[in-house]
């Protein structure tokens, strides 16, 4: 059975669509099948991100309101044939019920491709958009909440966990993004432990910043475009390695002295 992994943040700008778009490459990059769903309606962008946009023609809203086949609508990346993608619609006024969003994700649930079923769905949704949220938070099994080192950001993952326990969703994880090393060090911002604390969530991952992804995700290229020896890089298949159950030190495969100073603070 598939695992329904929310990527949701109540704050806009935290990255939560670079960590949905690389997480999915990450997973399939170790060999899983991987649907990306975009469930925000409002900004959507993960087909930019990943370089869909020109390959998407067809998106959810068109699956639910039978336009088309959930088959026609999900398209397959180039390089990692194990890695799909499914667009939010165009429109941002478009509406989808609770429950045709839920018979859509079952359906993708029974999708088979080649006798082979996805072992993880990745919902990008926005916790802040009422819309998104009501529909996505339902059918997940867990949710990764995005979070930065920025006051505000903290503030705003709190209620996001707040808010998806409204909606019940026991499991969340944390996902620190744009990591400034530097800063950590220095201490003129909430640590990790702080931030652990504050929001109340285990710490799945912690995403250094990295302007070469930055670079690459204009492209449209993530994660498997970048050097062996990069720290996003790493950083996303730790994510993905924690998120099957492994059990992986945060900074594995890390390069530079600063985050093994801050591992130590970390007390892994």
């Amino acid at each position: 059975m598939s695992q329904t992994v929310l990527v949701t943040s109540c704050k806009g700008g935290i990255g939560k669509s670079t960590v949905a778009a690389n997480l999915s490459m990450a997973l399939a990059m170790a060999g899983y099948s991987v649907l990306a769903i975009d469930c925000d309606f409002r900004m959507r962008c993960l087909d930019l991100i990943m370089g869909f946009e020109n390959s998407a023609v067809f998106n959810l809203y068109d699956v639910v309101n039978e336009r088309c086949t959930l088959e026609r609508a999900i398209v397959c990346d180039t390089e990692f044939p194990s890695l799909y993608f499914l667009s939010a619609p165009g429109d941002r006024h478009a509406e989808v019920s609770p429950e045709a969003f839920a018979s859509l994700v079952e359906a993708a649930r029974e999708y088979r491709v080649e006798g082979k079923g996805f072992d993880y769905i990745i919902i990008d949704a926005p916790a802040a958009d009422d819309e998104s949220i009501a529909l996505s938070a339902p059918v997940c099994d867990q949710a990764l909440i995005v979070c930065s080192h920025m006051p505000s950001a903290i503030r705003a993952a709190i209620f996001t966990s707040e808010l998806l326990g409204e909606f019940g969703v026991a499991k969340q994880r944390l996902i620190i993004n744009s990591f400034d090393v530097k800063s950590a060090l220095m201490s003129d911002r909430s640590g990790i432990i702080e931030m652990i604390d504050s929001s109340k969530t285990m710490l799945l991952g912690i995403v250094p910043y990295d302007r070469a992804l930055m670079i690459h995700q204009e492209s449209g290229e993530l994660i498997n475009k970048l050097k062996r020896n990069n720290n996003a890089r790493a950083a996303f298949i730790n994510i993905a390695k924690r998120l099957c159950g492994r059990q992986i030190p945060l900074f594995e495969d890390f390069s530079g002295k600063d985050y093994k100073k801050v591992l130590k603070s970390t007390g892994e």
